[in-house]
């Protein structure tokens, strides 16, 4: 059978939406089926921890609606993994940042990462504390653009995520690099691009999960009932 995978994703303005959605679906290939389901809410205008605790709420809707409409498995789209931990109470989800730890650990044992800005480590690193996976992370660097300045700044972006993480692997002795922001990476440059140029293996928030959740449909596993019980099962 083939897996039905649908990404959740808030809303952008116009090119940015078609931008991210073109980066979601240029994964549809034989023996994958992938679907979008849009959210009201905007991560567009900020990462503020309180904004994202507001967003939650709408992708547990959200998987909701994936699971009514067939779905096998929910990505909520972006890194910082919304609702996937409650979401698994209602339907298989894999989070991107879950996902990409796990495959990065496939292929090296001494993380790089990389964000849009400073500030957005501190909720990232907590989340990374709650996979068990904090002492994985040897280099953490930000490129200093902020979300929505990354489209119109498209060759300042490839120009700096290439030469930071260059440094990163360079000065801390990164095996391999996870991109904390899909709109950096796939989305403005390809994964192969950015690990052809930085030497070492590179992990991004799209095809890690979609890959993932294939797995997991292939092997027919679910989520444990025992961890993420569902309201009202016997």
């Amino acid at each position: 059978m083939t897996p039905r995978v649908a990404f959740v994703i808030s809303t952008y303005p116009a090119e940015e939406q078609r931008r991210r959605e073109d980066a979601i679906m240029r994964h549809q290939r034989d023996g994958v089926e992938l679907g979008i389901i849009r959210i009201p809410s905007r991560t567009y205008d900020g990462l503020g921890p309180d904004r994202l605790e507001r967003l939650t709420p709408q992708f547990l809707d959200a998987f909701e609606q994936a699971r009514a409409e067939g779905y096998d498995v929910a990505v909520p789209f972006g890194m910082y993994d919304l609702g996937a931990d409650g979401g698994k109470s209602i339907m298989p989800v894999v989070g991107p940042c879950e996902a990409a730890l796990h495959a990065a650990a496939m292929v090296g044992r001494r993380f790089g990462m990389i964000c849009y800005t400073p500030d957005l480590k501190p909720a990232l690193r907590r989340l990374i504390r709650s996979y068990g996976m904090e002492r994985w992370v040897v280099a953490f660097e930000s490129l200093g653009i902020e979300m929505n300045q990354l489209g119109p700044s498209a060759p300042a972006v490839r120009e700096g995520l290439i030469a930071t993480v260059s440094r990163m692997v360079q000065t801390h002795d990164v095996d391999v690099v996870i991109v904390m922001g899909v709109s950096m990476c796939p989305v403005i440059v390809p994964r192969l691009e950015l690990e052809e140029a930085v030497g070492v293996p590179v992990v991004d928030g799209i095809s890690a999960p979609i890959e993932m959740a294939t797995c997991l449909f292939r092997l027919g596993l679910q989520p444990s009932r025992r961890q993420w019980p569902r309201e009202g099962a016997q």
